[in-house]
């Protein structure tokens, strides 16, 4: 068995990734800054709330089912941009195109992208 104490820490840092995920969708649209990763920002903020939600039963915000879909829906949008970027086309208008040599991770920032 886990001790309470650890699984408490864990909800802890889930919850706060999910409140800095909010904060720079929050920054991004009050600055009204096109980010590049604003799909990204989202599924760590669903992904905290669902993980502190398994961590802590009491803090369970959606059913089971729900979740399913809507990592369903993020999985194939991220397959969608994956292989869109094996195609040449960048995932977002902002991002310059990957070569073959330069992966999705190794790619130099752009402008619009978050600091």
């Amino acid at each position: 068995m886990i001790p309470a104490a650890v699984l408490d820490t864990f909800t802890a840092i889930m919850l706060l990734v999910a409140a800095v995920s909010t904060a720079r969708l929050a920054v991004g649209r009050a600055l009204r800054l096109r980010a590049a990763d604003a799909d990204i920002d989202i599924a760590h903020l669903l992904m905290g709330i669902a993980m502190a939600g398994m961590l802590s039963p009491g803090l369970q915000s959606l059913p089971d089912g729900a979740w399913e879909v809507i990592f369903g829906a993020l999985s194939a949008l991220f397959t969608w941009r994956v292989v869109g970027e094996t195609r040449g086309r960048p995932s977002a208008p902002c991002l310059p195109r990957t070569t073959p040599r330069t992966s999705s991770t190794a790619r130099p920032c752009c402008t619009c992208s978050w600091p």
